[in-house]
């Protein structure tokens, strides 16, 4: 094969990793991230959010799904919201690897009435398939480094207390790093007691994420 033929199908293979959005992503990722919401429902729920025809009134159901905010201009700051769901709510984020695939980020998050994580799962993107990524891989352990002292103990003291804490996500829409959000139940008065802050940037490094400094929201 000549050289310059090899280049067009680098360049051809390239395209077809980069030209899918943030929208496409939503609709072909896994189910099992996105509250097993079908292709189907999700095709539906993209043609309600661009103000597009409904197919029937059986698709009532997803009327009230719709993307909160969306940016679709880059896929380095590929981002997508879904609300509607009750309480809960759908975050999408892809970052680009230096590989020439994509890192994909699925947060789901429930509140009735304490705010919990319903999954955080991380996919890596050939331009074709998903590619389960283990968390563990991407995302720093971070839960103890909130805590003063040994946080076991603090944990019994806070349950004692009735003190709820949790660690929550925020996928960020404009810039590459996370947010960790720790406690998330009261007010800075109530944990800082415990706690060296509530908050953690996960700093993007262009593979994972590496963890930034503590502090508290303002």
């Amino acid at each position: 094969m000549k050289l310059p033929a090899m280049l067009m199908m680098v360049a051809l293979a390239n395209a077809s990793v980069f030209g899918q959005t943030i929208v496409d992503f939503f609709e072909t990722i896994p189910d099992s991230s996105i509250f097993g919401l079908s292709k189907d429902i999700r095709t539906k729920i993209i043609r309600h959010s661009r103000g597009l025809k409904i197919d029937s009134l059986r698709d009532a159901d997803t009327i009230c799904v719709k993307f909160a905010k969306i940016d679709t201009s880059g896929l380095p700051n590929g981002y997508l919201k879904v609300t509607g769901f009750l309480k809960s709510y759908i975050e999408l984020r892809c970052w680009n690897l230096k590989n020439s695939k994509k890192l994909i980020a699925v947060y789901t998050e429930s509140c009735g009435p304490v705010c919990t994580m319903d999954r955080f799962d991380f996919y890596e993107y050939n331009g074709k398939s998903f590619k389960p990524i283990d968390r563990k891989l991407v995302i720093p352990d971070i839960f103890a480094d909130f805590f003063v002292g040994n946080y076991k103990e603090q944990l019994v003291k806070m349950e004692k207390a009735d003190v709820l804490v949790s660690l929550l996500f925020e996928l960020p829409s404009k810039g590459e790093n996370i947010v960790a959000k720790w406690g998330n139940e009261g007010s800075k008065d109530v944990y800082e007691a415990y706690g060296k802050g509530d908050r953690m940037d996960l700093i993007w490094t262009g593979k994972k994420f590496s963890k930034g400094r503590l502090y508290w929201r303002q």
